[in-house]
């Protein structure tokens, strides 16, 4: 377990009983919320090439007068 992981757990550890039992409600409520968070976390900086790739296609798209605007009247 990492260093900031076993300091968590040190300062719970060191709560009263009660507010222990708070934390961990809140904490598994919560868990799969952090989880995924990192995951998309971990997926967008995988992809972060490739969205920059896809920024600078629509920017010269732009410049090069390719691109209309939207009208959501027309749609």
């Amino acid at each position: 377990m990492v260093k900031q992981a076993l300091d968590v757990v040190h300062k719970i550890d060191s709560l009263p009983p009660g507010e222990q039992e708070l934390l961990a409600k809140y904490l598994s409520a919560h868990f799969d919320d952090v989880l995924d968070e990192a995951r998309w976390e971990q997926l967008f900086s995988r992809s972060s090439s490739t969205l920059d790739r896809f920024a600078a296609e629509v920017d010269e798209a732009i410049r090069a007068g390719k691109v209309a605007e939207l009208n959501p009247d027309e749609l």
